[in-house]
C-alpha cells in the first residue's frame, strides 16, 4: 500500500478544461444576457459559442466544464439560471443545452462535465454572507423538482454530448461546521438521499459531489468528511472520484490538497482521483502547487479546470479561455499559440437553391449534397430561380421565403434557419406548384 507522501508517476497527465457558462463576461463580471443555456436560440448566439470552443480546442482545452443553474421560475432573472418547474427543462432552453452539448462533442473536446446549482426555493444549501446565514428559502418539495431536472438533464447530455460525460448533483454542497446545525442535517440528508437516487437509476461511475476547499486545510477536511459521512450509510460506496474547489492562491492550494488526500486515506479510500474543479485563471503558481502535490502523492489528479477569475472577486475573463499555465507545468504541452483577437468567426455556411424552367427545386450545400439535416444557425442562401412560373419556396415554424411566380434570376438570402425552433423540427422547400421536401433542424 501506498502511504501519503510516498512519490509516484501520476498514470497520464490530467485533462485541461474551462469552466464555460456565458459567451461573454465582462471585466466587472455581469453575467446578464449572455447565459449559454439561457440563450443558444439568440441569433448569432450559436456562431459566437462555435467559434469559441474552436478556439479553446486549438489552445489545448481538453474537457468543458458548464454549471447549470435551475430554479422553479426565472421571472425577472437574466444571469444564466433556467425554470426547472416540473422536473424537466423545457423548451426553449432544452433545445439549447442539446445544441450546446452537440457542439462541444463536434468540437473535439473528450469530456463534458455538468454541475447542478438549484436557486431560490429550490436551493437547500441557504444564502450566506460574512456573518453566516443570512436566508433560508428552501422548500422541501423542490427537492423532486430538483432530482427530475438532474435526470432529464442526463439523459439529454449523455444522448447528445461528448462519449464521456461526468455530472454533479449539487456543486459545493456538502456542508461546514460553521453552518448551522439544521443545514447541515439538512445537506447530509439531501446528498444521500439524491446519490441513492442517482445511484439506483444510472449508477456511479459518471457522478461526483464537489466540495468548497478554500479556507483553511481542516476546513477542506471538514467538508469532504461530511460529504462522506453522507454517503456511507447508503451502502451503495462513493464517487470514482472527488472535486474539490481549492483556493485561489500558492501555497494554499498545496496545503488543500494534501489534506483532501490525507481525510480520504484516513477513510479508507486510496484509489479515488482528485479533480481541481475551479482553479485561479492563468495562475503558474497555483499550477505549481497541484503539481508538486502530484509529485508528492500516489493520488492521482484527473482533471483541472480553471475559473474565470485569477482571484475570489477579481475581473472577470471573458470567453475564448486559455489554460497555458496549467497545459505546460501540468502535461508538459508547449505554450499553445495566442488566440487571434478580435476572435474570428466561424464562416456562415452557403446553401444552393434552384427552381428549374420546368419547376424543379433543390436545396444543396455549397459542395454540392443534397440537404436532409442542417444545424440550426445563420445561413447565406443563394437562390438561382429560371422559372416564368414557379417560384422558390423555404418555410419552417418561423420562417417563409419565397422568390416569387414572377421572378426570375438570382437572389440571396441571408437568414437564420432553426435557431429559435426545437432541436428536431421539419423545414421545408419546393417549388410553387411542386410537391415539398423535408429536411430537419438540428
Amino acid at each position: 500500500m501506498l502511504l501519503s507522501g510516498s512519490a509516484v508517476a501520476q498514470p497520464s497527465p490530467p485533462l485541461i478544461g474551462v469552466t464555460f457558462t456565458h459567451a461573454a463576461i465582462p471585466s466587472g463580471c455581469a453575467l446578464d444576457f449572455n447565459g449559454i443555456v439561457l440563450h443558444y436560440e439568440r441569433p448569432g448566439m450559436r456562431r459566437l459559442v462555435r467559434s469559441e470552443l474552436a478556439a479553446m480546442y486549438a489552445a489545448g482545452i481538453q474537457t468543458v466544464r458548464i454549471l447549470l443553474w435551475n430554479m422553479s421560475d426565472i421571472t425577472g432573472q437574466d444571469w444564466g439560471v433556467v425554470p426547472s418547474a416540473g422536473g424537466k427543462i423545457p423548451e426553449p432552453y432544452r433545445s439549447n443545452l442539446i445544441r450546446f452539448a452537440s457542439d462541444v462533442r463536434s468540437a473535439g473536446f473528450l469530456l463534458l462535465t455538468v454541475h447542478f446549482s438549484p436557486q431560490w426555493t429550490n436551493n437547500p444549501v441557504g444564502e450566506y454572507g460574512p456573518n453566516g446565514l443570512t436566508a433560508d428559502r428552501w422548500d422541501p418539495t423542490k427537492f423532486e423538482e430538483n432530482w427530475g431536472f438532474v435526470a432529464d438533464v442526463h439523459k439529454l447530455v449523455k444522448e447528445y454530448g461528448p462519449d464521456a460525460t461526468h455530472f454533479d448533483f449539487m456543486s459545493e454542497g456538502p456542508p461546514s461546521q460553521y453552518q448551522p446545525a439544521f443545514i447541515i442535517d439538512r445537506m447530509q440528508n439531501y446528498i444521500a438521499t439524491m446519490w441513492t437516487r442517482y445511484v439506483t437509476a444510472f449508477g456511479k461511475d459518471d457522478v461526483t459531489v464537489s466540495i468548497i476547499a478554500k479556507g483553511r486545510p481542516v476546513d477542506a477536511s471538514d467538508r469532504l468528511q461530511h460529504l462522506i459521512d453522507a454517503l456511507r450509510p447508503t451502502g451503495l460506496g462513493f464517487p470514482d472520484w472527488f472535486e474539490v474547489h481549492p483556493d485561489w492562491t500558492s501555497p494554499e492550494v498545496f496545503n488543500e490538497l494534501q489534506a483532501v488526500d490525507d481525510t480520504l486515506r484516513a477513510n479508507g479510500l486510496l484509489t479515488q482521483p482528485l479533480v481541481i474543479g475551479e482553479s485561479s485563471y492563468e495562475n503558474p503558481a497555483v499550477a505549481a502547487d497541484i503539481k508538486r502535490f502530484m509529485d508528492s502523492s500516489s493520488r492521482p489528479v484527473s482533471e483541472v479546470y480553471e475559473w474565470w477569475q485569477t482571484t475570489n472577486g477579481g475581473a472577470c475573463v471573458s470567453a475564448p479561455y486559455h489554460a497555458d499555465a496549467y497545459l505546460t507545468t501540468l502535461t508538459g504541452a508547449p505554450t499553445p499559440p495566442p488566440t487571434p483577437s478580435p476572435l474570428p468567426l466561424i464562416p456562415v455556411p452557403k446553401l444552393i437553391a434552384s427552381v428549374s424552367a420546368l419547376g424543379k427545386a433543390t436545396l444543396k450545400t455549397a459542395p454540392g449534397t443534397v440537404v436532409t439535416t442542417l444545424d440550426a444557425g445563420p445561413y447565406t442562401v443563394i437562390v438561382q430561380d429560371r422559372s416564368r412560373r414557379d417560384g422558390f419556396r423555404l418555410s419552417g415554424p418561423d420562417l417563409q421565403m419565397s422568390t416569387g411566380k414572377q421572378f426570375v434570376g438570382r437572389k440571396v438570402w441571408h437568414v437564420e434557419i432553426g435557431t429559435g425552433d426545437p432541436y428536431g423540427s421539419l423545414f421545408k422547400y419546393r417549388s410553387d406548384r411542386g410537391a415539398s421536401t423535408s429536411f430537419v433542424v438540428h
